[in-house]
């Protein structure tokens, strides 16, 4: 879990995160730029490491479609 002083509240649809099957869609801090993950209904993702903000440092590894083949 991120633990730091924004709160989130401006955010913008970010670019699909891959998964083996699928994806997810990210939603972008406007402030910091942390992100996370959120289903394609627009419900948060189901697994923990996704459902909390993740550092915006980690962005463009998790939207890198490479490693899904």
């Amino acid at each position: 879990m991120i633990v730091d002083a924004c709160k989130h509240a401006d955010t913008h649809r970010g670019a699909d995160i891959p998964r083996r099957y699928g994806s997810w869609q990210s939603e972008v801090c406007n402030a910091c730029g942390s992100f996370r993950a959120r289903d394609h209904r627009g419900n948060l993702a189901d697994i923990d490491r996704w459902r909390e903000w993740r550092p915006a440092s980690e962005y463009a590894a998790a939207i890198d479609d490479t490693d899904e083949g």
